[in-house]
């Protein structure tokens, strides 16, 4: 029998998924893993471009919840644990009509629930104008927290007082990840001088991808996909 790809373990092999080395992200594992939320009911998790990219990017790219969403499924997963069952997707072009013409939609939501009852909202946009925005929001029975909350943070506040300084906003990825490569860089060179790696495997790869094509099957359907539908 041929073995798949992600389940073969004899080569080290380092999906870049960069979240999971970002230093925000990373706390909020570890609150979760130490149970300080309590059990979690929500999840919101957006990752909005500043600006689209060019048309001949889009048939390259896999798509807006292959490209975008992908980042999110797979931190959810990671930081939690939790297996996804279920997803909804919608979708929409508010944008450059390229995306439309050529099959993409350029802003979408997912709502994907989890084997323990969780729920996340895992939203995608390539029309952020405010700019560059990646966030993750977690509530729980007994607690919150918000990854990516910076004074960076492309929002503009309704209320008359703010309580932190509001500097530049994000442009693009990598100044918002900028720390992130940094330490999956220094990471990959450690797994190269034979430290275990700590960075996504193709098997949890995998996972993410599998969610992935199922909200494209649920936005082409319209109607909710389960997960296991994919693998059988």
């Amino acid at each position: 029998m041929v073995k798949h790809a992600a389940q073969v373990p004899e080569a080290p092999v380092l999906i870049g998924f960069q979240r999971r080395f970002d230093a925000g992200y990373n706390r909020a594992r570890a609150a979760y893993r130490a149970g300080e939320f309590g059990p979690v009911h929500t999840l919101h998790a957006t990752t909005l471009d500043a600006a689209p990219p060019s048309a001949a990017y889009v048939p390259t790219s896999g798509g807006l919840f292959r490209d975008c969403s992908s980042h999110d499924f797979d931190a959810i997963a990671w930081l939690t644990g939790r297996q996804a069952v279920s997803i909804y997707t919608v979708g929409s072009n508010m944008g450059e009509p390229f995306f439309g013409d050529l099959g993409d939609v350029d802003s979408g939501s997912s709502l994907v629930t989890y084997d323990d009852g969780m729920v996340a909202l895992v939203s995608a946009s390539r029309n952020s104008g405010a700019g560059h925005d990646v966030r993750l929001e977690i509530f729980g029975i007994d607690g919150g927290m918000f990854v990516g909350l910076d004074d960076r943070a492309p929002l503009v506040t309704a209320e008359e007082t703010l309580s932190w300084a509001q500097g530049e906003p994000y442009l693009v990825y990598h100044e918002r990840f900028e720390g992130a490569y940094v330490a999956e860089l220094a990471h990959f060179l450690d797994v190269l001088e034979g430290a275990p790696s700590k960075a996504c495997t193709p098997a949890e790869a995998l996972e993410a991808l599998y969610i992935a094509e199922a909200a494209n099957r649920s936005l082409a359907s319209g109607a909710p996909v389960l997960i296991s539908d994919l693998k059988n």
